[in-house]
């Protein structure tokens, strides 16, 4: 009787034993899983982390980039104004040119605007943009006269910010005794162009 038991002991014992490895076993693998699982939440809370100091990042950029941008064009559309501005605008247009004339008279080279006449405002077709004719009355040097030129011609860019205008016509009077220093007067018809505010 007690080999059997001792039997029945040994079985229990192997059993017991054969639970405890197999059961030592399966807690290894889930400790390593779980360990697996732990170091993958650790990995992902990193990339998390990265994506949000990303993810602000881009942001900031973007919001730096929008102000640029928005500054940007504010300036574009400030230039654009100034080259075919909202109505007629017969102030500004007389201004300006009269900074133009002052700023290259000199005592050696005359440059006087004696008179500005303004006609009717016209719409041209499409209506998109609309033509004020303008008569100037002009005293100047050779060369300030083709500074004029040059102003009209270059008028209309972004770059140098003036009006957009073309000359119809010119009709200049030159002096009895004409000598190299001498002035003398013209009458320029031009057209000077704004948008059109009312269509």
């Amino acid at each position: 009787m007690n080999t059997d038991f001792l039997k029945k002991s040994n079985i229990y014992l192997i059993i017991a034993m054969i639970v405890i490895v197999v059961g030592g076993l399966m807690s290894y693998a889930q400790w390593q899983d779980y360990m697996a699982r732990q170091s993958a939440v650790s990995d992902n809370m990193l990339r998390v982390s990265g994506l949000q100091q990303e993810l602000e990042k881009a942001g900031t950029e973007y919001e730096s980039m929008r102000g640029t941008y928005q500054a940007e064009q504010e300036k574009f559309q400030a230039q654009i104004l100034k080259v075919l501005p909202e109505g007629e605008q017969y102030t500004q247009f007389t201004r300006d040119l009269d900074e133009f004339f002052d700023k290259n008279f000199t005592s050696r080279n005359a440059f006087v605007a004696s008179s500005a006449r303004f006609g009717q405002g016209m719409v041209a077709e499409g209506g998109a943009y609309a033509v004020l004719p303008v008569s100037l009355s002009v005293e100047s040097s050779k060369e300030n006269f083709y500074k004029f030129l040059r102003l009209a011609e270059e008028s209309g860019t972004l770059a140098e910010g003036q009006r957009l205008m073309d000359i119809q016509s010119i009709r200049i009077s030159l002096p009895e005794n004409p000598s190299a220093g001498d002035t003398f007067t013209y009458t320029v018809n031009l057209n000077a162009y704004y948008r059109n505010v009312t269509k």
